[in-house]
């Protein structure tokens, strides 16, 4: 070309490369681990007065008492039930994801999940409700007529027009709960960890609570419940320090 003047390169080099990659030197932020907030006992039993009567009540019930998330909640069918036996099987969640811009309602059966699928007992104030929820649909489907859906008949958590209540029904109307009452902000999900908390502090082992949870094994669940569990072990420690203090 007219006018410029192009460097020589020496053979064999190659201009303005490195050795290693920078990028390969830098750490990767880690993601901190959620530490739930959850309710007491005593704000527990107001956010149970809260809910009375409320569609969200069995939501509410469901996940501080067996410590099951939204899809379980909302999954749950009459068939899992078993009123005779006192039993509860958790076998099929329903959840909603968007798929090209719509959201669609998947509803699976958890029958081929070992850890997933558990029998819990069947508590009496759930099975209250229950009964109460029985009647409920029944005078429904006789005020309501054709217009029913008929769709949903097998699922206990329907509204008053046979409509399957959604998973995110849950947290927004639980948010809406917690603003009217005035109560302390905590996702719904925190329940499930409630659950846990409670159940652990008053000495249920921690295989059960794995089991009851549907946590694939006792590790996972002592490694995400790991503060209240040293808590239990200082409080063991203590109790055998007394026992054993004229020993030595």
């Amino acid at each position: 070309m007219h006018g410029r003047h192009t460097p020589r390169r020496h053979p064999g080099t190659v201009d303005h490369l490195i050795k290693t990659n920078p990028a390969d030197r830098i750490e990767r932020p880690r993601k901190g681990k959620y530490h739930a907030t959850i309710y007491n006992q005593q704000e527990l039993d107001t956010l149970f007065n809260a809910v009375k009567g409320d569609p969200i009540e069995l939501g509410v019930i469901l996940a501080a008492f067996y410590g099951l998330c939204r899809s379980e909640v909302a999954g749950l069918k009459w068939d899992a039930i078993d009123f005779r036996k006192k039993t509860i099987q958790i076998k099929h969640t329903v959840t909603q994801m968007t798929l090209d811009g719509k959201t669609i309602t998947v509803q699976k059966d958890r029958a081929k999940t070992k850890s997933g699928c558990r029998t819990l007992p069947l508590v009496p104030p759930f099975e209250e409700l229950l009964h109460r929820l029985q009647k409920e649909q029944q005078r429904n489907q006789m005020l309501c007529g054709e217009r029913y859906s008929k769709q949903y008949l097998e699922y206990i958590y329907v509204d008053a027009m046979g409509e399957l209540v959604k998973s995110n029904y849950l947290t927004q109307h639980f948010d809406l709960i917690l603003k009217t009452h005035k109560l302390k902000k905590i996702r719904c999900h925190d329940h499930r960890h409630a659950f846990a908390t409670i159940a652990l502090e008053n000495s249920m082992d921690i295989k059960t609570v794995s089991g009851m949870l549907g946590h694939y094994s006792a590790g996972f669940t002592l490694d995400t419940y790991a503060h209240v569990t040293t808590a239990a072990q200082r409080q063991a420690a203590g109790k055998m320090a007394d026992v054993l203090s004229g020993t030595f």
